[in-house]
């Protein structure tokens, strides 16, 4: 999730509008459970202020890690 979340940082959050990024903010202070179920869809009924940021990390592919 680390790797995950570090990447999406790195790539995506800069050019983030400010309303996703508060969104993601706030998102990463959810467990990890809540987090590997949104982003991997096994519950799929996410937050509707999650809803556009969760759909960008769904997309995210971690990079290789040596």
């Amino acid at each position: 999730m680390d790797i995950l979340l570090q990447d999406f940082l790195d790539s995506v959050y800069p050019g983030l509008p400010e309303t996703e990024r508060r969104a993601f903010e706030r998102l990463i202070e959810e467990t990890d459970l809540d987090l590997l179920d949104w982003i991997t869809g096994r519950r799929p009924a996410v937050p509707a202020d999650y809803e556009p940021v969760v759909r960008r990390l769904r997309q995210i592919q971690p990079s290789p890690r040596t």
